[in-house]
């Protein structure tokens, strides 16, 4: 993957890239282990303070630099996923995984994840989400924990236009309150 052009206004880019597309590449780049490298001058106006927001976000910045460095795959590339939308996801050391629904388009995208997709053998992790029965939904943009989702339950979203939403799946030691889908629309 190149640089990231957040905040960037050149030849090549006449328009900076908005805040929810921003978004969108930072969560791409950070999910993939891209590096994270700025092509913006930061004296510029177009670096705007919601621009600087998005690159200092801690939680996708861990994302990025989880020490098992394993970089998230497209499910709907993987042998039978069922799973809708342009979504990517990728192990963490810790047994979490990191979820991408990435909508490119300029209308809204309804996307539905079967957390059975993520399995080691597409991921290339040690455990699949079977090993825990529930799972703590993390959305790491809007810094908000959103429940629990059984392992063989799904979550569904409408995502806005060109926008993302980014999520962390951990292994939940509450025993109470499972569902069998989540869903959340933006």
């Amino acid at each position: 993957m190149d640089m990231l052009i957040v905040g960037t206004q050149s030849e090549s880019f006449k328009t900076p890239l908005t805040v929810s597309q921003s978004r969108c590449q930072f969560s791409v780049w950070s999910a993939l282990k891209s590096p994270l490298l700025v092509s913006a001058d930061f004296t510029n106006f177009n670096v705007t303070p919601a621009m600087i927001d998005v690159l200092k976000n801690a939680e996708v910045l861990a994302v990025s630099d989880d020490p098992l460095g394993r970089e998230a795959v497209r499910l709907e590339d993987q042998p039978g996923s069922t799973s809708v939308g342009e979504i990517y996801a990728g192990p963490l050391a810790n047994g979490s995984y990191v979820v991408v629904f990435f909508n490119r388009y300029d209308k809204a995208a309804n996307m539905s994840l079967h957390l059975a997709d993520v399995v080691p053998q597409s991921l290339g992790a040690s455990s699949s989400l079977s090993s825990s029965s529930l799972w703590a939904v993390r959305d790491l943009w809007a810094h908000a924990d959103n429940g629990t989702v059984a392992s063989d339950g799904h979550i569904d979203l409408t995502i806005p236009p060109e926008d993302v939403v980014m999520i962390k799946l951990t292994p939940s030691t509450n025993v109470g309150g499972a569902h069998a889908s989540w869903a959340l629309w933006w």
